[in-house]
């Protein structure tokens, strides 16, 4: 592989799971912001390039969106951002291609350092139009997180207040789960409506039933954590063992057994969903899982939309807390006490699956729950940390 801007790239292993380097002939992808640590590789033509950006680029706040249309607008000028790379031709291109029976021009979106970092493929025509998305395992849990999808997909396509992308294809590439799935066309400017959003949660939360009740999910959830800790460094494993005795301890409320079980998105953010007159656009289904107190994803929402301005991270949770009676009302969750025991179980769950990726190691803000979020669970449920 031939790196122009960069003798190597961080990157470079899962540029060749893409593109082996059999083929003779290369083809020139913008790496964005460079070719040393790429977060996005557009193609450099003028139309696809700017498709490809606007699809894979975060467009949920106004900040975001003006940065999108500067670049967009130098894009295939002499002030293009980025810098060039050579990967060869054919390769996973070709093959999706072949899939959808058409030229495709492929945009890779590689994000920030975090467990779960993987591509995301925005499948484009020679002319600028997108036409589906495809996402590729990289690892055991990337390769997990794609094969979900594809189940929730499945599972979610006759949802009325949600529209989900189509599964065009579930198969594997070098080893790895690969995933094809329509495009969601996008009319006008998301708009702000609470409502709609609630209403697309709730929807969600009881499409699938797992027949699990809260004592059950209770009981996962503790063995979930118990085969996670011999795999775990010995930091992880005391945390697991931290959140083990807190799912226990939480075993024994009174209010776990009226809790109403359901579904949940499970990376309900901003930059995952789409406000319009139709309705709500969704994707990013990988998380999606059943067998969960409903309301989870309007916590996550809250949480996603707080993290960023709360500089203090010790008071994110105790914020979460104060606000949960009123995001959960959409879920017939009407007392305090009924909010503080579904938030604890969403907390609880959260740093399950922070301490099982590893989300610390690879440098997510909230990846830490030892910091900003056992301390506080503790304190709430009575379990007192064993030093």
């Amino acid at each position: 592989m031939t790196v122009t801007a960069s003798p190597s790239t961080s990157d470079e292993p899962t540029l060749r799971l893409m593109w082996p380097d059999v083929a003779p002939g290369r083809v020139q992808l913008r790496a964005l912001p460079d070719a040393t640590k790429p977060r996005l590789l557009l193609p450099i033509e003028r139309r696809p390039g700017r498709a490809s950006l606007r699809a894979l680029r975060d467009a949920s706040s106004r900040r975001a969106r003006i940065r999108t249309r500067l670049i967009a607008a130098a894009w295939g000028s002499p002030i293009q951002p980025g810098s060039t790379i050579e990967v060869p031709e054919g390769g996973i291109t070709d093959y999706l291609s072949r899939q959808l029976g058409r030229t495709i021009v492929v945009g890779v979106h590689l994000g920030p350092p975090r467990a779960n970092r993987k591509p995301v493929l925005a499948l484009t025509t020679p002319e600028g139009d997108v036409v589906g998305f495809a996402k590729l395992g990289v690892n055991e849990l990337t390769d997990r997180l794609v094969a979900n999808e594809a189940s929730a997909l499945q599972q979610l396509s006759s949802l009325r207040e949600v529209t989900t992308p189509r599964l065009l294809l579930q198969d594997s590439w070098s080893g790895h789960s690969l995933v094809l799935q329509s495009a969601l066309l996008r009319n006008g400017r998301a708009a702000d409506n609470p409502e709609a959003v609630a209403n697309a949660q709730v929807e969600v939360s009881r499409s699938v039933s797992s027949g699990l009740s809260a004592e059950e999910y209770a009981d996962r959830l503790v063995g979930q954590l118990q085969v996670a800790m011999p795999a775990a460094t010995s930091a992880a494993a005391a945390s697991l063992k931290r959140v083990q005795r807190l799912v226990e301890s939480l075993r024994q409320a009174p209010r776990l057994a009226e809790l109403e079980m359901g579904c949940w998105h499970g990376d309900w953010r901003a930059t995952n969903m789409a406000v319009q007159r139709t309705g709500v656009l969704v994707w990013d289904w990988e998380r999606f899982a059943s067998g969960v107190p409903v309301g989870f994803d309007a916590l996550h929402l809250l949480l996603t939309q707080s993290s960023p301005t709360t500089k203090d991270l010790s008071q994110l949770a105790p914020l979460i807390f104060r606000r949960a009676p009123e995001v959960l009302l959409p879920f017939a969750i009407r007392d305090v006490e009924g909010a503080e025991v579904v938030t604890t179980l969403y907390f609880l769950e959260l740093a399950a699956r922070y301490l099982e990726d590893q989300q610390a190691t690879a440098g997510t803000r909230l990846g830490d729950v030892d910091r900003w979020l056992l301390p506080e669970l503790e304190r709430r449920v009575g379990t007192a940390h064993e030093h």
